[in-house]
Parts: C-alpha cells; sequence; structure tokens
C-alpha cells in the first residue's frame, strides 16, 4: 500500500540510473541531499564507535567510505490515505512490520502524517509521533534514526535493529489509544523520504575492536536470546545485503540463492 522510487550513487552531481524527467531539474539538489545524508550517517557511527569504546573509534566511520560502492540508497515514499484504497481496513498496515538491512537508517517525515510504529520489548507496537514533546515548535520534524541489522549482525547482537511498520492507526475519535498526538493523522497521504546507509561492499564484517560487544556475548546472554544477529559469520557487506534480500523476496531467487532473471 505505498509507492517508492529509489536512487542509487551519484557522480559529479549526476544520477547513475535513470530518472523521471520530473526530477531532472532537481538532481543536483538530491546529489547534494545524498551526501549530506551520508555524512551525517558517519558522523553518527562515529559517536557508536566512541560509546562502543571500539579501536579506533572511526572503525565504522573508515567502513563507510563515500568514494566506493555500496548499497547504500536514497528512497522516496509515498502512501495513498486510506479513501483513495476501497478495500482498505484500519487493520491493515501500509508497511509491513521490518527492519532494515543496512547499518543506519535516516527517516525523513512532514508534520502531521503520522503512521509509524516501532514493536517494543514490553508493550508491543508503540506509535512514533512525528513531532515528540519539545519539537513542536521546530521548524521541521526531528531526523528519526533507526539501527538496522547490518550493525545489529556487526556487533553481535549488542546493538539491536528497530522493527518497525507503518499503520491505518485511528485517526478518529480513538486516535489517543492509536497513540496519535494533537495534529497528527492517519487519513492524509503520507510523504517520506529514507537514507539508507550500508557499508562499501567489500567491507568484511569481523568482529568489532570493542571490548564491549566481546563482553556482550556472556554478558548479555538473555538479551540474546533469540536474536539472530548474537551468533555469526564472516560476511562481506555486500554478501550480508544480499542475504538480507533474500530472505525477504525468497520468491525472487532461485534455490541456489542466485537471483532470477525476467
Amino acid at each position: 500500500m505505498h509507492r517508492g522510487f529509489n536512487f542509487g550513487a551519484f557522480t559529479d552531481g549526476k544520477a547513475t540510473q535513470p530518472i523521471p524527467n520530473s526530477v531532472e531539474p532537481h538532481e543536483a539538489d538530491l546529489a547534494t541531499f545524498r551526501d549530506s545524508c551520508h555524512k551525517l550517517c558517519r558522523k553518527l557511527l562515529l559517536l557508536f564507535g566512541i560509546g562502543l569504546a571500539v579501536d579506533p573509534p572511526s572503525f565504522f566511520t573508515e567502513a563507510h567510505s563515500p568514494d566506493k560502492a555500496s548499497g547504500s540508497i536514497l528512497r522516496f515514499l509515498y502512501y495513498p490515505p486510506p479513501n483513495a484504497i476501497p478495500s482498505a481496513q484500519e487493520v491493515d498496515v501500509r508497511a509491513g512490520a521490518h527492519s532494515d538491512y543496512g547499518s543506519v537508517t535516516l527517516l525523513f517525515r512532514l508534520k502531521g502524517q503520522a503512521g509509524l510504529e516501532i514493536l517494543t520489548p514490553t508493550d508491543g507496537w508503540a506509535a512514533v509521533p512525528v513531532c515528540p514533546p519539545g519539537t513542536e515548535k521546530d521548524p521541521l520534524p526531528p531526523i528519526l534514526v533507526n539501527i538496522g541489522d547490518l550493525l545489529s549482525y556487526w556487533t553481535n547482537g549488542l546493538l539491536r535493529s528497530t522493527v518497525h511498520r507503518v499503520t491505518f492507526a485511528s485517526s478518529g475519535a480513538n486516535k489517543n489509544a492509536a497513540g496519535l498526538t494533537d495534529g497528527e493523522s492517519t487519513a492524509d497521504p503520507r510523504y517520506s523520504i529514507v537514507y539508507f546507509c550500508h557499508p562499501a561492499n567489500d567491507t568484511p564484517l569481523t568482529a568489532v575492536p570493542s571490548e564491549c560487544v566481546h563482553n556482550s556475548r556472556s554478558g548479555l546472554a538473555t538479551a540474546n536470546a533469540g536474536n539472530p544477529y548474537a551468533e555469526r559469520k564472516v560476511l562481506t557487506a555486500e554478501e550480508h545485503l544480499k542475504m538480507r534480500l533474500q530472505a525477504t523476496y525468497l520468491e525472487m531467487y532461485n534455490n541456489d540463492g542466485h537471483e532470477q532473471k525476467e
């Protein structure tokens, strides 16, 4: 119940893929925006490196060189309003439950356009306000940051990827029960921009040089119970992405794991 368009890499301000004619006048701006997103992700990854006492702290940042090929993409998303989908029910979802494949994800949303929910460890699904308390007067909503599967895999499950979905949660009388804040609704179209940040394709996902991560195998044994990223073999970033894509889009792959061709 949504539509999207992915932008891959840009070179000298030009997309390396065919793009719609309507987008061409904004090509250079999109390239600059994508570059800014990647720089912000690298800053966040540096903070993760510092927080986890990784040696060196720039371990994650260096693996996300903007000059190397990677799975990083910029995605524009459009979710039609419920009244444009005659069969839509309030219990339906606009985007099913999932976690992101990469290291970190940046999500940009518009004020008033609710629907995002995260799966919490104790209370189940919880709505994520577009403008959390204290940010209502900010000119733009804050950027939402998700941890992705790869960063969870890389840290033996110490950092957990965020499971989330987009719903048709009630925008009427029951909006408070649905977790919506004043001024937010799911009755209108929903637009968002997402940047999925991945390491360079040839990055080996070797053990993170961090005592925090190393000790998490025993110290967080309970927390890691059932965590698919707590134990892993060494893959490259590209192999990890293909593994996640195959798990999600199984019908697109043959039994031998190779992508089917149309």
